[in-house]
């Protein structure tokens, strides 16, 4: 009777740490997927933040805004590849975890 409810104890053990094993695997993806969705939010953000600012930059071009064109279009330049730098990054990140 003693070796019966050693089993089942053995058994509620093991399936206590398999339940243990499949919440912090669930709660690691969630938190890694969340992550990867914050990251390609911002990334999509500063991508449209750099292309307005681009069009802003060549319409003041158009209109003869000099200085004022220079700093926009050269602000775009730098938000555009401050984004594909971080693309890029993310990118090798996958590559190294395959």
């Amino acid at each position: 009777m003693r070796l019966i409810g050693e089993f089942i104890s053995g058994i509620d053990d093991l399936i206590t740490g398999m339940t243990d094993i499949m919440n912090r695997f669930i709660e690691r993806g969630f938190a890694r997927l969340r992550r990867e969705i914050i990251y390609s939010i911002v990334l999509s953000i500063l991508t449209i933040l750099s292309l307005v600012s681009m069009l802003v930059g060549f319409v003041l071009f158009l209109t003869r805004f000099l200085p004022l064109d220079v700093v926009m279009g050269g602000f775009g330049v730098i938000i555009f590849i401050l984004a594909l730098i971080m693309g890029f990054g993310k990118g090798k990140q996958r590559q190294s975890r395959m």
